[in-house]
């Protein structure tokens, strides 16, 4: 076990929430099926400045993605951290340092 990692291996089900909620909004608009972020707003029951704020979150390396799905990210990557980030780094292993994963 990796010092900082959750040892439970349980996948926080908030944390998987969010993930897929940022793919999703993120393909709404990918395909079309959403024009803007307002749209999206409009249909669900969800503020614009949240999609904003989530939607980076598509973005996460697959390896983090992978390892929040199978409760293996560090016990400080939490649905609050994510929700709070001023922008998400784009190289991947920039966004491990970032997300609290061991350099």
């Amino acid at each position: 076990m990796i010092a900082g990692h959750a040892s439970t291996h349980q996948p926080d089900p908030d944390l998987c929430r969010l993930i897929a909620k940022a793919r999703h909004w993120f393909d709404q608009l990918a395909s079309g099926e959403a024009k803007s972020v307002q749209e999206i707003a409009s249909r669900e029951p969800v503020f614009v400045t949240e999609i904003s704020r989530v939607l980076p979150l598509a973005f996460l390396s697959p390896k983090i993605v992978e390892d929040i799905l199978a409760g293996r990210q560090p016990e400080t990557l939490t649905v609050r951290q994510l929700q709070r980030l001023r922008s998400l780094a784009f190289d991947w292993k920039a966004q491990r340092i970032q997300l609290g994963y061991p350099a």
